[in-house]
């Protein structure tokens, strides 16, 4: 009976000390990271419809400045986001077109600063704000991750350039030009600003 509830004990300490589990397409995760869940259900799901969905969701975190971009998920990021970009382009009609055509670039940008492409990500940046159309992104306001990690860099130019054309994207237009001159101003005067949930949307 000892002997049993000593294997039990072990076998319970051994999976709250496993280590990362590998994930589709190499992704390597651990149940903290924000996208398991879902890489699992898409995994799963086979309708084009939901699997737009789900990518845009897990894109979505990866924007996230509290989604740290590894050695570990890099690939994984890229994947998923470029596979979101190749599925709008079928999904123009759909209300979060315009999200995920914002959160895959931001994404993408992210992944080519880990690389150390600091052109790249400024590319990725100025593409976040090329939508098709009317459609404006569903969330408060574009997502300042990208943009906060280019200024830390030095990419101040980059920066004014997408906050002037992030004016397009807010439904908001009264609020967005009020926090927009904000932003800009205390760029201008070197600092970064505090984006606050900006950053995680």
């Amino acid at each position: 009976m000892k002997r049993n509830i000593a294997f039990i004990i072990m076998l319970i300490s051994f999976s709250l000390h496993a280590g990362p589990r590998v994930v589709g397409n190499g992704f390597v995760a651990n149940k903290k990271d924000p996208t398991l869940d879902l890489e699992v259900r898409l995994r799963n799901t086979h309708k084009n419809e939901d699997r737009f969905l789900l990518l845009n969701e897990i894109v979505k975190k990866y924007s996230s400045e509290s989604y740290v971009i590894n050695s570990k998920n890099v690939i994984n990021v890229k994947d998923n986001a470029n596979s979101l970009l190749m599925m709008s382009g079928s999904h123009r009609k759909n209300s979060l077109y315009a999200d995920a055509v914002h959160h895959a670039n931001i994404s993408l940008g992210r992944a080519a600063l880990f690389a150390g492409d600091i052109e790249s990500g400024m590319s990725f940046l100025e593409a976040s704000t090329k939508l098709y159309g009317p459609e404006k992104i569903k969330s408060p306001g574009p997502n300042m991750t990208l943009a906060k990690e280019l200024l830390k860099l030095g990419q101040k130019n980059a920066v004014m350039d997408y906050l002037d054309a992030s004016l397009k994207l807010w439904t908001d237009s009264s609020f967005s030009n009020k926090k927009i001159s904000e932003w800009k101003k205390i760029i201008y005067e070197g600092s970064i600003p505090d984006f606050k949930e900006s950053l995680e949307y």
